[in-house]
Formats: structure tokens, C-alpha cells, sequence
């Protein structure tokens, strides 16, 4: 992940609670997905798997969103009882992990490999599913790019409203990011 979404990303976790914020990364990875060229993709933000992606002709994942700050992540049964369901219809199911950190960045593990419990998240890395973590790194850090207006402000019910970036605040943005380079 580069620097710059790594602090647009710290920016959202600063304003919501955890768990909120893996809610927001949950719909910004669909719309990555999305962007990557997937045909379908449907994000559950409640009940089930998380996001559905597929395209015509080519794999349909099914993917459990988790995100953490920390080194080791948490699997839990019920995580792997959604998946079970997807993989019956033919789908890969798929385990996408956002660690949080300046060296951090998305994982897309193989579930089949997995089984419930805490691990270190470098070591997941040796289930990954390559290309589709490609796929998801790449259009998730031009999403954080390009939909920065979406992230600025939340509307009534939660739902995300465009904002307006000004001038100003695009140049502040600007020049903290110049400051925090400049100390690094």
C-alpha cells in the first residue's frame, strides 16, 4: 500500500469505530472489485458472506472481509460456516485481510486452506490467492484515490453522501501530507 492511501486510510479508522471501519473498507473493497472488472459483485453489509464477485466466464469469489491494526487476526466459525455455504454453489471462498500499517496491505487467502482460530497474518500469506490480491491492491488504492468525495462526510442512516473537497482544504491536505513526508 502506498503512503498515500495508507493515510487516507488512517484518516477513516481516526473517525469510526472499529468496527464501522471495516464496514467502510468492506464497500470500498466491492467497489474495487467492481472497478477490477468483476461483472457481479454483490457486499453484504449484515448477514452472510461479505462480498460476491465474479465475472462472466472467469472465477466467482466469495469473500470474508476482516480488518485489524494488529499483527494476527481472528477466524471464527461462523466466518468459515458463510463461506462453507458459497462454496456448494461453486464459488472459491476467499478470506481478504487488510492489515492496517504502513507495510501493510490487502492478503487473499484460499479459506479451503484455513481453519478457525487466530494467526499471524505474514503467515496466511503462504495460502494467498496471487492474482486476485493483485487485483484487489491495485483498484483498492485507486478507489481511495478517485472516491475520495465519498469518504468525507456520512449522510442520514450512515449511507455515504458525496462531499465537496475546497480548494483550501485540498491545499491543507496537500501540505500535511508534505509535512509528514519532510519529518519521515
Amino acid at each position: 500500500m502506498n503512503i498515500d492511501s495508507y493515510n487516507r486510510l488512517c484518516r477513516i479508522s481516526e473517525r469510526f469505530q472499529p468496527r464501522k471501519f471495516g464496514r467502510i473498507c468492506q464497500k470500498l473493497l466491492a467497489l474495487a472489485l467492481r472497478s477490477a472488472g468483476y461483472d457481479h459483485v454483490v457486499e453484504r453489509e449484515v448477514q452472510g458472506v461479505d462480498v460476491d464477485a465474479a465475472r462472466i466466464g472467469g472465477p466467482r469469489y466469495s469473500i470474508e472481509v476482516k480488518t485489524t491494526k494488529g499483527p494476527t487476526i481472528a477466524l471464527s466459525a461462523k466466518d468459515f460456516e458463510c463461506l462453507r455455504q458459497r462454496l456448494a454453489d461453486n464459488y472459491l471462498t476467499v478470506i481478504a485481510v487488510l492489515r492496517l500499517s504502513p507495510l501493510g496491505d490487502w492478503i487473499a487467502i484460499d479459506s479451503t486452506k484455513v481453519r478457525p482460530g487466530s494467526y499471524l497474518i505474514d503467515k496466511l500469506s503462504a495460502y494467498s490467492i496471487r492474482h486476485l490480491e493483485s487485483e484487489m491492491r491495485s483498484a483498492f488504492g485507486e478507489v481511495l484515490r478517485t472516491g475520495r468525495g465519498y469518504l468525507g462526510r456520512t449522510g442520514q442512516a450512515g449511507r455515504w453522501c458525496p462531499a465537496r473537497p475546497t480548494r483550501a482544504s485540498e491545499r491543507a491536505e496537500r501540505g500535511a501530507l508534505r509535512c509528514r513526508l519532510a519529518r519521515s
